[in-house]
């Protein structure tokens, strides 16, 4: 049985990591590369909180190249003992996680796909007074739509804080980003909070085949310390425009990904 799984890649350490949950309890999983066998993990018990499934983390200094991203080679797939020929979510790794917007690169310690054509970049600075700034980027296959990402401690769309980035051929980048505090999860609440999460360090960029790229950084709670004690918890989504501007829901005919992950964040 082939399992969705989410990878992550860690820079400053040279690792990745693949988790997967499997519907029912296996005895090993394998990591996959173009079909043949990269990393073989046995399953020793359960995870707490999941019922019969299994949250499992493999490691290793082993991904792609950048070269390989762009050829846009089939990367990692996860794979349980009880393999069948059903399709499996391929993941994305990368080996660098910079992220180029407009000419310039941007560098994050930390990077992962967490649906098909979606990966999100994240990295930790110290601002002012010690507190820390959480660096995002994103790079989305959005379509001439819009993708968000942002921290949410629910996991819940409602209360969390996010960047939207959005098409737009009326600026010459062709995309913005905005900051968004979630009031609601109907698509006119969201609208109106355009503007309530404070943004800085914002650009954007959308390539021809409707790509969107951004990057901009926000406050946490607390210090660096604190934020890398334990992982944060994102939400992500990818949605259409019903006119330019005007974000349309994500649930609109349940063909656009969206959902939460937990991200170990990593000081620059």
């Amino acid at each position: 049985m082939r399992v969705p799984a989410t990878q992550q890649f860690d820079a400053p350490s040279g690792t990745w990591s693949a988790t997967a949950e499997t519907p029912s309890p296996v005895s090993w999983i394998v990591l996959v590369e173009d079909g043949a066998q990269v990393v073989r993990q046995a399953v020793t018990g359960r995870t707490p909180g999941r019922g019969s499934g299994v949250l499992l983390i493999v490691s290793g200094d082993k991904v792609l190249s950048r070269a390989d991203r762009a050829g846009q080679r089939a990367p990692f797939g996860l794979m349980s003992d009880s393999s069948s020929r059903s399709s499996r979510r391929r993941l994305l790794a990368t080996s660098d996680c910079t992220l180029d917007i407009s000419g310039t690169a941007h560098s994050f310690t930390a990077c992962q796909s967490v649906a098909t054509g979606f990966t999100v970049y994240t990295a930790l600075e110290a601002g002012v007074g010690g507190v820390a700034v959480l660096r995002i980027g994103l790079e989305a296959a959005a379509s001439g739509g819009w993708a968000g990402f942002g921290v949410s401690a629910t996991g819940d769309m409602v209360g969390g804080q996010v960047g939207v980035a959005a098409t737009d051929p009326g600026v010459p980048s062709g995309a913005t980003v905005s900051g968004f505090v979630l009031p609601s999860t109907s698509a006119r609440r969201v609208n109106a909070a355009n503007g309530t999460l404070a943004l800085t360090e914002a650009s954007a960029a959308a390539r021809p085949d409707g790509t969107l790229l951004a990057t901009w950084a926000v406050p946490l709670e607390g210090t660096v310390a604190s934020a890398q004690a334990g992982p944060t918890r994102f939400i992500y989504a990818i949605g259409p425009l019903s006119e330019q501007g005007v974000l349309a829901s994500h649930a609109r005919g349940g063909t656009y990904p969206y959902g939460d992950v937990s991200i170990n964040l990593v000081a620059a």
